[in-house]
């Protein structure tokens, strides 16, 4: 939660390019913790649309395979209910 309220507080396009890139690698990563924690799957998530967004160079496009990517291994998680 704290990687992706620095994007927020970064000042600069290239500085949140490059920790939104981070994020999204670690995030990439780790599907299993991502199954067993919904509600961090889901800002997850989010937080990838807004990347999708992002008109800096790359951005988008590592978003959407990080999205693809985490959509594979954590099908499951998208399509059974959630409190």
């Amino acid at each position: 939660k704290e990687f992706l309220d620095l994007t927020i507080a970064q000042k600069g396009k290239a500085n949140k390019a490059v920790i939104a890139s981070n994020i999204m690698y670690v995030v990439g990563q780790y599907p299993e913790f991502l199954r067993e924690h919904w509600r961090f799957l889901k800002t997850v998530v989010y937080k990838l649309f807004e990347f999708m967004k992002e008109t800096h160079p790359g951005v988008q496009d590592m978003a959407c395979e990080t999205f693809l990517k985490i959509s594979k291994r954590c099908s499951k998680e998208f399509v059974i209910p959630h409190d």
